[in-house]
C-alpha cells in the first residue's frame, strides 16, 4: 500500500488506496518525446481570467495557470521571482482511447503534468500513448502504452514506458506532484490495481498544471499526424495550489486550448461537467476531429 505522503490531501489518498491490490516498478527507457509546451509558450492568450479559448498545432486540453500579481497569466510573464502562485500536485483518472482506422499513420498521447510553460521551464508529465499505422502487408496496427517523462530545459528529454500489457479502454489514475519528491504515480485501474511510483526525478516547474492531448514529436522533432482516438474524457482532474486543498479545475484560474493546423480544427475541448462519483467532481472531454498532417515545425 502506498504511504500517505506529507501534505497529501486524505481524499487524493484514499482515492488511490481503494483500488489498488498489488504494486509493480517495471519501467524501461524509450526515445519517444512527448513534447515540451516551452515550444508554444509565446502563443498562449492574454486573457486568462475565465476559460479562453487558443489554439495550437500539437495540443489541446486545460491548463490551470494563475496571474502573476493580478496581471498577466504566468506563461505570458514567464516570471518565476514575481508569481505567488504554484501547483504542488496533479492527477486525473481516465482510459486509454481506442483508435480508429484513417488514411494516414497518427498517434496520440493523453498526458497530466506540472510545469513546461517557458522555454527554460523544466515538465514533469506522465499519461497515455494510443498509436496507428500499417504493417508490411498492408494491415492496420495500433499500439497502446503507459509512460512518464521529465522534460529539462531547452528540451532534454528523460523518457520511459513502463513494461505493462495495456490496451484500448484500458483504465488508469495518473498523478505528478512535487511534495515528498519530484514523483510519477500510475496506477492501473484494469488490472488488480496494477500500482507505479518514482520519486527521484529532477526538479520541475511548478506554475502551471496541465491535462493535454497531444500529437507527439518523433524523429528530428517531427510532429506526427493525430489518429483518430475518438474522444478522452479525463475524469477526477485534481490540483493542490499553494499547498492549500486538494480541489477540482472550476475552482481555479485556467483556460484551454483547442488543436488547430491551417485552420482545420483537429481537436476540440469540451466544457467542464461535474461528476459527483470522481473526486474532485469534475470531468472534461476532448474530442477528435480530424488527423491533421506531420509537421517541423508546427507553427
Amino acid at each position: 500500500m502506498p504511504p500517505r505522503e506529507k501534505g497529501e490531501p486524505f481524499d487524493h489518498w484514499a482515492k488511490i488506496v481503494r483500488s489498488m491490490n498489488t504494486r509493480t516498478c517495471q519501467y524501461s527507457d524509450t526515445g519517444i518525446m512527448h513534447g515540451n509546451l516551452s515550444q508554444r509558450s509565446a502563443q498562449r492568450p492574454l486573457d486568462i481570467n475565465t476559460p479562453g479559448d487558443a489554439m495550437f498545432q500539437t495540443w489541446a486540453g486545460n491548463i490551470a495557470d494563475e496571474p502573476v500579481g493580478g496581471g498577466a497569466s504566468y506563461e505570458v510573464q514567464h516570471s518565476d521571482t514575481n508569481s505567488t502562485y504554484w501547483y504542488t500536485e496533479m492527477d486525473a483518472d481516465w482510459n486509454i482511447p481506442c483508435v480508429a482506422g484513417q488514411q494516414v499513420a497518427g498517434d496520440s498521447t493523453a498526458w497530466v503534468g506540472l510545469g513546461g510553460t517557458a522555454q527554460a521551464d523544466e515538465l514533469g508529465q506522465a499519461g497515455s500513448e494510443s498509436d496507428f499505422g500499417w504493417d508490411a502487408a498492408g494491415d492496420p496496427v495500433t499500439a497502446y502504452y503507459v509512460w512518464y517523462e521529465w522534460v529539462g530545459p531547452f528540451g532534454t528529454i528523460n523518457a520511459n514506458r513502463l513494461n505493462w500489457n495495456v490496451g484500448c479502454g484500458s483504465a488508469f489514475h495518473i498523478w505528478v506532484k512535487i511534495y515528498g519528491g519530484n514523483c510519477y504515480v500510475i496506477q492501473n485501474l484494469s488490472n488488480s490495481g496494477q500500482y507505479f511510483s518514482m520519486c527521484s526525478g529532477p526538479t520541475y516547474d511548478n506554475h502551471t498544471a496541465e491535462a493535454i492531448i497531444e500529437r507527439p514529436s518523433r524523429f528530428a522533432g517531427m510532429h506526427t499526424a493525430l489518429d483518430n482516438f475518438g474522444w478522452i474524457t479525463f475524469k477526477g482532474v485534481g490540483i493542490t495550489e499553494n499547498s492549500k486543498a486538494y480541489q477540482g479545475l472550476p475552482n481555479l484560474w485556467h483556460d484551454y486550448s483547442t488543436m488547430v493546423q491551417n485552420g482545420q480544427v483537429l481537436a476540440s475541448v469540451a466544457p467542464i461537467v461535474w461528476d459527483a462519483n470522481d473526486y474532485p467532481n469534475d470531468d472534461f472531454n476532448i474530442n477528435w476531429v480530424a488527423g491533421g498532417t506531420a509537421c517541423n515545425p508546427c507553427a
